[in-house]
């Protein structure tokens, strides 16, 4: 940081006081030169009046409440999923000390969106003695076509991690893919090549045509007239983040939503989706308007869920495989 003459101090301590959540600069300034972040808090305040945070709860709702007080994030007015909580779980959705079980399926969620596509990884697991969905990781590369997008879907975590030993309990492998459930529009012909979205990744190994060996796992589309709506899929899932009465069950683990608060400010992640998408947003799209950044990953999430929890309506969907599961698709452990 340099003063009015030029001279550059290293950042010792940044005193953040904006009512919002974690931003990408926090680490940066607390790794360079022993720097540290205080993060001062409203509620903490101890000459706040009596009443002062009562007084405030009663002005505002839950979700703004907290990011006055608590420093949580700031609520985006007409937000689809305003009663997302990053409180941890059961009374939350985020989920502290998930271990990754290589046993069991996982389903991915996929947005091929126009060259900016999203993909979420998805396992169920009980948690708490409740049946939980839990996103445990995610990719959304910019001006990336589906052979490439096939190819960062298969990389192992640490391609998208970085120096870690482990994650979740795993040692550096690939994730394993059961199912994807993909955007619909993925059905298309490239008129270039005659191939489609979904025909790529469906591909049990690469014929050397230049468009890759895809996934090898099943991909499903529907084209349910029920489900293909947005705002349909989105009131769907809104209800799974949080069902009103119960534990919440649509969770994300604690590691990917705070890498994804933390991340340099224009990169898309789930976590910044959640907390930006708004009804206009949903409104545009299904408009066939401009599409804002933060579709892509909340629409990965409502093809799984359209797929893996609405149900599959008769004559309305449509499941790619070219035969058995290749091994890679079900591979852990890789280096």
């Amino acid at each position: 940081m340099a003063d009015l003459n030029g001279h550059m101090w290293p950042t010792r301590v940044i005193l953040c006081g904006r009512p919002n959540a974690g931003t990408w600069w926090w680490e940066g300034a607390a790794a360079e030169a022993g720097g540290i972040v205080v993060k001062p808090k409203t509620a903490e305040n101890p000459h706040n009046g009596p009443d002062y945070l009562a007084n405030l709860r009663r002005a505002y709702d839950e979700a703004m409440f907290r990011c006055i007080t608590e420093g949580a994030p700031a609520p985006t007015v007409g937000g689809v999923f305003s009663d997302w909580s990053d409180k941890a779980a059961p009374a939350g959705n985020i989920l502290d000390g998930f271990v990754y079980n290589p046993a069991l399926p996982v389903h991915l969620g996929v947005d091929f969106g126009r060259r900016t596509p999203a993909v979420v990884w998805v396992q169920q697991q009980t948690i708490g003695g409740a049946l939980c969905d839990v996103v445990f990781d995610e990719v959304a590369p910019d001006e990336t076509l589906t052979p490439e997008l096939a190819l960062a879907m298969l990389a192992p975590w640490q391609r998208r991690w970085g120096a870690r030993s482990t994650l979740y309990g795993a040692e550096p492998c690939r994730w394993r893919i059961d199912v994807a459930y993909v955007d619909p529009a993925g059905n298309a012909k490239n008129p270039q090549t005659g191939a489609t979205d979904v025909g790529i990744l469906r591909r049990q190994s690469d014929p050397g045509d230049g468009l890759g060996g895809g996934i090898g796992a099943l991909v499903v589309t529907t084209t349910a007239a029920d489900r293909v709506s947005v705002s349909a899929g989105l009131t769907k899932l809104r209800g799974a983040v949080c069902p009103g009465e119960g534990p919440r069950r649509l969770l994300m683990t604690r590691e990917l939503w705070d890498r994804g608060m933390q991340a340099p400010a224009k990169e898309r992640t789930l976590s910044r989706s959640l907390m930006q998408y708004a009804w206009k947003h949903a409104e545009a799209k299904a408009g066939g308007g401009s599409e804002h950044p933060s579709t892509h990953h909340v629409d990965a999430l409502r093809y799984w869920y359209i797929g893996a929890r609405w149900g599959i309506g008769a004559g309305g969907a449509s499941a790619h495989i070219g035969g058995a599961l290749l091994p890679r698709s079900g591979m852990v452990g890789v280096r």
